[in-house]
């Protein structure tokens, strides 16, 4: 009976032990899908913070988006090239055609088990956007789980449904059911008898595995709720975070009574939050780096027990005593420390603290310990990333706003060159007018300003900018007082006040006072003006603010605006010289029109002057040159040269022997390929000119270019259009680097300005040179080039009125060539033209320069001749018979022809020009039908 009920009670307890093990491995699989689904969650939050991190980061700024417009790709490499160094675990990223319709920012899906993302590039204002084209990047998606400290997920084709379309498998271990029954079987037959075995144990395994799993789904749910919080946060951390976070880890993470977290800041690690310690006491305390090595500083989670031992001996007293006061120290048994890193580099610790058991942390307690110090970690990497972005949109912004100022500054320059070159109409006061007006338009930092210009040993006032020009006028500062004023240096001034006191006399001084508004002056950009290497005037530009206003920008700014200035005036004094030589001419022209040739010939030659500027061309060269060595960063020396007959020839240079360099000629012949237009920096001159240049010409350069001496140079072509006229060289003796971005772009500006100034000197020439041709066949005959009737009329009028004021006679030869209409019928017109050339050729031999010949028909001349009488003129006319009856010979023949003259002379025969040439006709014709050589209005009188 007793074995019967003993058997009856052993299958019962058989049937409770599998019901347990039963429960336990239903408890199992459900607390491991209740992770899955958990990591599942945590995982799609993650991969949308990363991937939206990634999108902000490098797909919405404008800088990749113009770098996608205009297909920079070595910007574009370069942008992956650091999103690949971030972060390892992104496989590949790289540029697909696409045709973007809608309007989105990226796309997630998986593709052979890799999470494949889409994403849209956009500008910073998230206004315009990429249509054709998206970065697509393949990433890891275990690199995900490492970065976001997600555990037990593996991913696996044959796996669940995880997100985007992955495959996964939860890797955490599940009791092998045959183990256990085994062992409970050995267990059983081992103590058969032992029945009294307490099924109370399962309940007590049971009960602590489902505080365990609570706990952790506790400190799951806490770090999804932050996931969620923490994609809609806009912004950084604040202070009392850390506190909330660890607050929250106390409560959690088991073993965990009080704790802090203390973070590097400037080589020190100091405490921003504390739970059962006092954190102001705590905050006096900064500890350096070997303070903190209980044991060795490791990017492990470590347990530290009785850690007061190791703090007394690391500790300053100080910093013991304040410990010891706060309860830091004696009462900890044991303290999980726990590694902040961020980037792969350990910046802070996150602590959690036990004051009564040595070993009460465990591998659970590191587990959720380590989920909320990965907690701090991410807001950490975002903080860092967010203050990265916002210093890149600092610089952005700094160099954008730099370039816009420099842009307009030069735009207002270029302005001021075309209102000067283009404005004829403009006088000399409303020039320095405009200089000054846009002196203080353009540069950083002036309010108002000044022009003065040399006159004698004074600097006088000639526009003024926000002063009263009239009164100020009356001032005239003493040169050898004010030594400033020789210096030939863009300078910023301060306390322009006590400067002043010394330079004008007291009574001006109080005009500068209360018209110059002297002493509300805080800074002034002095700019001198140079004209062939002397200072003739200085702007000063002022401020109303602060000393500081002027920077490094307004300096250079200043010293382009001087330069650009001293063309200007250079050019304006010249013009000026050049309108009274002109006008010198002209009333040399009236005094006497005998020596008519000659100032005929200075006439054209001043107005060729004035009109193409050619004498001017290698001075304003040089200028441009001067100016450009001083501006463009790195520039110390430079050379400019123009293309003369397939070869490059020196027009100035700066820093070398010019008339040495202009014995080497460089054959653009000898240089393969066409002519390259681009501007660049060169380097290795001597090799590169070894070879188009003969030894002698490059031991030439070696010797006074200082060819072997020069580390780079920036080469700047000079177009005319599109056309190359020639280079201009900026060296440096220094650095092969000394060029950069902002040196190109200065340079090329002056390097067109050069380019205008050939084309305007090129335009101008052709437009004088039409002219001339226009002129010159409007008062020529075009077949045997002497004056035509219209010459005549226009010049012989002249000479008429001139001899009328000097009561001088003019003689007036009018005559026809006997026998040429023969030559025209027989030979032919072509024949005739011949004749009529050679007849034209002797006439021009033979007459002074001051006598006048024209055609005024088709075998009809006409000669003026100044102070001469009829006997003069009749003289004339034999001496004009004879070299007309000379043989003339042709190509076909020689013939033989002679002419009928008619003479009037001035005042006898006519007053007029008009009345003249009809009476020398009238004796012409009596000449011809008389079968005379010439005749005089004596003559008619005789026969009347």
């Amino acid at each position: 009976m007793n074995l019967k009920i003993f058997w009856q009670a052993f299958m019962v307890f058989l049937v409770a032990l599998f019901a347990a093990l039963s429960l336990l491995t239903w408890l199992k699989y459900t607390e491991i899908n209740h992770k899955f689904e958990l990591s599942k969650n945590f995982f799609e939050k993650a991969a949308e913070f990363f991937v939206n991190s990634i999108s902000v980061g490098y797909f919405q700024w404008t800088e990749m988006y113009e770098a996608l417009i205009e297909q920079n790709e070595e910007e574009i490499h370069r942008q992956f090239t650091y999103l690949k160094a971030d972060f390892p675990f992104i496989e590949e990223i790289f540029l697909q055609p696409a045709d973007v319709q809608e309007h989105y920012v990226f796309e997630i899906f998986s593709q052979d088990n890799f999470l494949m993302v889409h994403f849209v590039v956009f500008d910073s204002n998230l206004e315009r956007y990429v249509s054709d084209k998206i970065a697509v990047a393949k990433i890891d998606p275990n690199g995900i789980c490492e970065l976001f400290n997600i555990e037990n997920i593996s991913f696996d084709p044959a796996g669940k449904e995880f997100v985007f379309g992955l495959k996964a498998k939860y890797a955490g271990k599940l009791f092998e059911l045959s183990t256990l029954v085994i062992s409970l079987l050995v267990g059983l037959l081992a103590g058969i008898f032992k029945f009294s075995l307490d099924l109370r144990q399962i309940y007590v395994l049971h009960r602590e595995l489902n505080k365990r799993y609570e706990r952790k789904l506790q400190a799951l749910q806490s770090i999804l709720t932050f996931m969620e919080d923490f994609l809609r946060k806009e912004k950084l951390l604040e202070e009392n975070e850390y506190q909330l976070i660890l607050e929250e880890a106390v409560k959690i993470v088991p073993g965990a009574e009080a704790g802090s977290i203390v973070l590097e800041e400037n080589g020190f690690y100091v405490f921003k939050a504390a739970v059962g310690f006092p954190l102001e006491e705590l905050r006096k305390v900064k500890l350096a780096p070997q303070q903190l090595n209980r044991q060795e500083i490791s990017d492990e989670a470590t347990i530290i027990k009785n850690p007061a031992a190791i703090d007394k001996k690391l500790l300053t007293s100080d910093q013991y005593e304040v410990f010891l006061a706060a309860g830091v120290i004696e009462k900890i048994k044991s303290t999980l420390s726990l590694p902040l890193i961020v980037q792969g580099k350990i910046v802070g610790f996150f602590n959690l603290d036990n004051f009564h058991d040595e070993n009460v942390f465990n591998e659970e307690s590191i587990e959720i310990g380590k989920l909320f110090a990965g907690r701090i970690c991410l807001l950490l990497e975002r903080k860092l990333f967010e203050e990265r972005i916002k210093q890149e949109q600092d610089t952005v912004k700094k160099l954008l706003d730099h370039s816009l100022k420099r842009e307009f500054a030069l735009q207002c320059i270029v302005d001021l060159i075309q209102k000067v070159l283009q404005g004829g109409s403009l006088n000399e006061e409303q020039i320095y007018n405009q200089i000054l007006e846009t002196a203080v338009k353009a540069i950083p930092g002036a309010q108002a300003g000044s022009f003065f210009l040399k006159e004698e040993n004074f600097f006088v006032f000639k526009a003024t900018a926000g002063y009263d020009l009239e009164k100020l006028k009356e001032i005239k500062i003493e040169i050898k007082k004010e030594k400033d004023y020789y210096s030939k240096q863009v300078q910023i001034i301060k306390h322009l006040p006590s400067k002043n006191g010394k330079t004008v006399p007291l009574e001006q001084l109080e005009l500068l006072r209360k018209y110059g508004r002297l002493d509300e002056i805080k800074s002034t950009l002095r700019i001198p003006v140079i004209v062939r290497d002397e200072i003739i005037g200085v702007i000063h530009l002022d401020n109303f603010e602060g000393e500081d206003a002027f920077d490094n920008g307004a300096i250079k700014l200043g010293q382009l605006f001087s330069s650009i200035v001293a063309v200007l005036l250079n050019r304006l004094e010249l013009e000026k010289l050049l309108i009274k030589e002109k006008e010198l001419t002209n009333n040399l022209f009236k005094q006497a029109l005998r020596r008519s040739a000659a100032l005929r010939k200075l006439i054209d030659f001043v107005q060729e002057i004035l009109q193409s500027e050619l004498p001017l061309l290698e001075e304003i060269l040089l200028q441009v040159l001067k100016s450009a060595i001083e501006v463009v960063p790195g520039a110390q020396a430079g050379s400019l040269l123009l293309i003369e007959d397939h070869y490059l020839v020196f027009k100035t240079a700066v820093g070398y022997d010019l008339e040495q360099l202009k014995k080497v000629r460089f054959d653009l012949r000898k240089i393969p390929g066409p002519f390259d237009k681009r501007a660049y920096v060169a380097r290795d001159l001597a090799a590169r000119d070894s070879k188009i240049l003969s030894p002698e010409e490059l031991e030439i350069l070696r010797k006074f270019g200082r060819l072997d001496q020069i580390k780079c140079v920036l080469r700047l072509p000079i177009l005319v259009g599109d056309e190359p006229k020639g280079l201009m060289h900026l060296d440096n003796f220094e650095n092969e680097d000394a060029f950069d971005e902002e040196s190109l772009q200065i340079g090329q500006l002056f390097s067109n300005i050069v380019g205008v100034l050939l084309y305007r000197l090129q335009f101008e020439k052709q437009l004088r040179e039409e002219r001339e041709k226009f002129e010159h066949l409007s008062y020529h005959d075009s077949l045997t080039q002497l004056p035509n009737r219209r010459y005549l009329f226009e010049f012989g009028s002249k000479m008429l009125a001139l001899a009328d004021r000097e009561s001088e006679k003019v003689s007036l030869l009018y005559m026809d060539l006997k026998k040429f209409k023969n030559v025209n019928d027989t030979f032919g017109h072509a024949e005739g033209d011949e004749v009529l050339k050679i007849v034209a050729q002797r006439l021009k031999e033979l007459l002074r320069k001051s006598d006048l010949i024209a055609r005024v028909g088709g075998d009809e001349f006409v000669t003026m001749a100044y102070g001469t009488d009829i006997n003069g003129a009749v003289e004339l006319a034999k001496r004009i018979e004879q070299a007309i009856e000379k043989p003339i010979e042709t190509r076909l023949t020689v013939h033989v022809i002679s002419a009928n003259i008619g003479i009037a002379v001035f005042p006898e025969d006519g007053e007029t020009l008009e009345g003249l040439l009809t009476k020398a006709d009238r004796a012409m014709y009596y000449a011809k039908i008389n079968n005379l050589a010439h005749a005089t209005t004596d003559d008619l009188e005789e026969l009347l």
